[in-house]
């Protein structure tokens, strides 16, 4: 067993090993893993999830925008339940987007 250097984080890693445990990268010649055909339908019903979210949150904040620039009551509800949705919805896309 020797010890080399990994060719992106210069991390010294044994040439066994089939990753650097430091940045991931694949070793000794080996392919980088891509997502299966299942973590793709995974990433793409997070991202209709949260684009769904989104539409749905963001309406509900600009309608309660309106009613509350109208002075109706309910405004400040209608407002927080928009943004309940908007902001969860946010980050679930992000995070399916950053995932791939």
């Amino acid at each position: 067993m020797a010890l080399t250097s990994c060719p992106d984080c210069n991390k010294t890693v044994s040439d066994l090993a089939p990753s650097c445990p430091r940045c991931g990268r694949p070793l000794n010649g080996q392919k980088a893993p891509s997502l299966s055909s299942s973590g793709r339908t995974t990433t793409v019903f997070l991202k209709v999830v949260g684009a769904i979210l989104i539409f749905i949150g963001g309406g509900a904040a600009i309608v309660g925008c309106i009613q509350g620039a109208n002075n109706i009551d309910g405004a400040g509800s209608t407002l927080t339940f928009g943004l309940v949705l908007f902001v969860p919805g946010l980050f679930v896309f992000l995070a399916a987007r950053f995932r791939e």
